[in-house]
């Protein structure tokens, strides 16, 4: 008997509450370690003998295939340029991110050495809790989203990613204006954005795989299968029914079989987007969980026209049926109608398209990144 056969067997007999509860145990129980080791980490005097000055280190919770890691990867790449010593650790044990192009950082497995950076950058909840145990004078926390969404409303992980934003003493950095707002407002804590950018040596109109079909709208679905929330299936389903090509792109799972897709691009490296968005009219993404999501502004770039369903983030660059179309929530059969109308009747929309361009135009990675520096030297 396999170990997938066992977790099989287990999740079949024990219910999902159940298998919350016991998982709580041992995330209280982690978290009382991390508390034990804080503790006696503020008590004991620091072993650095002499802090590296204008060294980074940023630490990631994977190196898969995400757009918050590309969003990193880019901020570290352009700091090296500008003359720090950079690296990204991580935490799944990898030394390279190879799907992120012209990546000239140092990639190291992370094992507790932040070689006496004087900069220490956490970039996911659970990142967090390591870079807090460092010595690095300087600790700073890049927040991406609000990550207790991201489980069950009974998971103790949220009381674990709260703890992060509540209690540990890092300088925030946030990515969207709402973000800003909300750590204000629920934490009454300050922090400063540095917004996204957008890289447009790659993303823009190239040779598509695939010419588009003049009489019949190509749309694309992207994001992780296996993420519920990004709803992904779902909109592959809304699509079934409406006169159209669909794409489908997943860098975490695959589609059910009997569902109707005409090309399906499986962990797509990042160089390779940009002809598969330069192929399709429409990019559909209906997620209920972002941060600043960056597909649909990447999808404005390569000439084509974003539809998202109003989430957290949405409204940071998108102004429904001016640059886009921003989907309310509702139910399946009124998302289809909308989403069928859109598509029938907006394909290669010269104001739309001209009006995604331009947006997509006023984002570069260049003024993000210096915004970050600017962030860095300022709080010294």
């Amino acid at each position: 008997m396999n170990i997938n056969t066992i977790k099989l067997i287990y999740r079949n007999f024990v219910s999902e509450n159940r298998r919350i509860f016991f998982r709580n145990l041992q995330y209280i129980c982690l978290h009382n370690i991390f508390l034990i080791k804080y503790f006696l980490k503020k008590l004991s005097k620091s072993n650095i003998t002499k802090v590296k000055k204008n060294k980074i280190i940023f630490l990631i919770p994977t190196t898969n295939i995400a757009g918050g890691i590309a969003v990193i990867c880019e901020h570290a790449t352009r700091l090296k340029s500008k003359g720090y010593d950079v690296t990204i650790f991580t935490l799944d044990n990898k030394s390279s991110i190879p799907w992120f192009k012209n990546l000239d950082v140092s990639v190291k497995p992370w094992n507790g050495d932040h070689e006496n950076a004087e900069i220490a950058i956490a970039t996911g909840w659970i990142t967090t809790y390591a870079i807090a145990l460092t010595s690095a004078p300087r600790k700073y926390y890049f927040i991406q989203s609000d990550e207790r969404r991201f489980y069950p409303i009974n998971s103790y992980l949220r009381n674990r990613v709260a703890y992060t934003y509540k209690q540990l003493p890092f300088n925030l950095i946030v990515q969207g204006k709402w973000m800003t707002q909300w750590i204000q407002k629920e934490f009454n804590k300050k922090s400063i954005q540095v917004p996204i950018g957008l890289n447009k040596e790659l993303f823009h109109p190239v040779q598509p795989l695939k010419a588009k079909n003049l009489k019949k709208p190509r749309v694309l679905v992207e994001g992780a299968i296996n993420l519920p929330f990004k709803k992904v299936v779902e909109s592959i389903e809304i699509l079934q029914e409406i006169d159209c090509e669909i794409w489908c792109v997943s860098y975490d799972g695959r589609p059910p079989n009997n569902l109707r897709i005409d090309s399906f691009f499986e962990k797509v490296t990042q160089s390779q987007m940009p002809s598969i968005y330069s192929s399709c009219d429409f990019l559909l993404k209906l997620s209920t969980v972002e941060g600043v999501s960056m597909p649909p502004l990447e999808m404005m770039a390569c000439g084509g026209i974003p539809i998202v369903q109003k989430v957290t983030g949405s409204d940071e660059y998108l102004i429904d049926k001016v640059n886009g179309f921003i989907l309310e929530p509702q139910n399946y059969p009124a998302l289809k109608y909308e989403i069928s109308n859109i598509v029938s009747k907006y394909t290669n929309n010269q104001d739309i398209l001209k009006n995604a361009r331009n947006t997509a135009n006023s984002y570069d990675w260049n003024s993000s990144n210096n915004k970050l520096e600017d962030t860095l030297i300022k709080s010294k």
